[in-house]
C-alpha cells in the first residue's frame, strides 16, 4: 500500500517483476501497468505533469524503472 494510507482509492499503477536465468546471470525485467485507463486524458494530461514533475506517468516510471534495475544490480553484485 506504499508509506500512507491512501486518501482515494483508486488504481493508479501495478509493477511486475521477472527473473530469467541466462549464461552466467539473471535477467531481471520490471514493467508496470497503468491502471488509470479510466481516467480522462484531460485529466492525466494536467495531474501527470504536476505530480510527476515530468510530460507523462510513462516518462516518470521509465526512469523510475532505469534506476530500480540499476540499484537492484548494484545491490545483487556488492552482497557479501
Amino acid at each position: 500500500m506504499g508509506v500512507f494510507k491512501p486518501l482515494i482509492k483508486v488504481s493508479v499503477a501495478s509493477w511486475d517483476y521477472t527473473f530469467e536465468a541466462t549464461d552466467g546471470g539473471t535477467r531481471v525485467t520490471e514493467t508496470w501497468t497503468d491502471g488509470r485507463r479510466s481516467w480522462p486524458d484531460a485529466l492525466t494530461a494536467v495531474v501527470d505533469p504536476f505530480l510527476t514533475g515530468t510530460p507523462s506517468f510513462s516518462v516518470f516510471n521509465r526512469r523510475n524503472i532505469r534506476i530500480t534495475l540499476k540499484n537492484l544490480k548494484a545491490a545483487i553484485e556488492n552482497a557479501p
